[in-house]
């Protein structure tokens, strides 16, 4: 909805009270998840045996819920600590990559070729300014200030996202992957 899980904690939001307040928009995303995984023509789970759709159901969420960003730097510490060897038999070792490459994903605009990303930081750029004035005008904590036209701003917002958040741990994924078939 382009506003953050600290906006939707402030304000109390329906969904912060439906998920009290602990990662709400990914605990969102989770429902939603398996409200469309409940449609007839997207039960990807209905053919498994119960307890496979149990560990499946958790796999899934867990993997949802790393992508809050509060989570970003222990788990991008976990996976730099990790040995580049996985453990194809290790249900920790399958879960940890498989956070690492959700996570990877969500926050993967920025490596992509320069007009997705340029496009996607200015959208994101918008929402943030957005959120900042709704904050303001409902005289909430200002989350993140920034001036979606201040083009100088931006550029810098970027940049720290790229150093800071985006290469730790993409530098780590182009380290080495473990090779589809060694994880079966």
């Amino acid at each position: 909805d382009g506003y953050s899980n600290s906006y939707h904690v402030n304000t109390q939001s329906e969904l912060a009270r439906i998920y009290n307040d602990m990662s709400v928009m990914e605990n969102h995303h989770c429902a939603m998840t398996f409200a469309i995984l409940r449609r007839k023509e997207c039960a990807l789970l209905d053919d498994l045996q119960p307890d496979v759709r149990r560990q499946m159901r958790k796999t899934i969420v867990s993997a949802i819920l790393c992508t809050d960003m509060s989570n970003h730097f222990t788990l991008t510490h976990d996976f730099k600590k990790h040995p580049l060897q996985f453990d194809a038999g290790s249900e920790g070792d399958r879960l940890l990559l498989l956070k690492v490459l959700l996570h990877a994903a969500d926050i993967g605009n920025a490596v992509r070729p320069f007009a997705v990303n340029d496009a996607m930081s200015k959208r994101v750029h918008r929402e943030f300014q957005a959120q900042a004035e709704e904050e303001a005008r409902l005289g909430l904590p200002v989350t993140f200030a920034v001036d979606s036209t201040n083009q100088k701003q931006c550029s810098q917002v970027e940049l720290n996202f790229l150093d800071y958040v985006v290469m730790p741990l993409w530098e780590r994924l182009g380290g080495g992957l473990p090779h589809p078939q060694a994880l079966r």
